[in-house]
């Protein structure tokens, strides 16, 4: 089953022009409110790139891992990100398997699920690794936006 994904009022299912026009954007701010930096991890290469032009067009920057190695290679550098977008079904390792990870060795980088498992055991399983919070896809780009900003503000208002 492709991706569905809906993004500055289109929709997109990973077909190469399978765009059609929804509905226009909600009114208000097209920029977010936090300046954010964000590491997008999923096997899609289509679907990272959406949601990165997506998330450039609203000002915020991201870096792209076509899956969990890759993301690891990208955390070991000298880049630092205020949120982890993850898919958790790819190829080779889970999405599960980098949030385990990262919280045991003690990294508290806001992460944000972004898959299309979403049954409740799931979420909740998502959740109990440390996830701060979890989108099933398809979604619009200003709810992923929204959430991000709020991991984001919960996460710079703790001591």
């Amino acid at each position: 089953m492709p991706h569905a994904f809906v993004a500055l009022g289109y929709e997109w299912d990973g077909g190469a022009s399978a765009r059609l026009p929804l509905h226009p954007r909600p009114p208000g701010p097209t920029r977010p409110t936090l300046p954010l930096k964000v590491l997008i991890v999923d096997d899609d290469a289509r679907l990272l790139a959406t949601i990165s032009e997506g998330l450039q067009a609203s000002g915020i920057a991201s870096v792209t891992a076509e899956g969990v190695d890759p993301a690891l290679e990208i955390l070991r550098g000298d880049d630092r990100f205020d949120l982890i977008l993850l898919d958790v079904m790819m190829p080779g390792r889970p999405g599960w398997e980098l949030l385990e990870g990262l919280r045991a060795a003690g990294d508290e980088t806001p992460v944000l699920f972004v898959t299309a498992r979403g049954s409740v055991e799931d979420r909740v399983h998502g959740l109990k690794l440390g996830a701060d919070d979890y989108i099933i896809k398809p979604f619009a780009l200003s709810e992923l936006i929204a959430r991000m900003e709020a991991v984001v503000r919960r996460g710079r208002a703790l001591p």
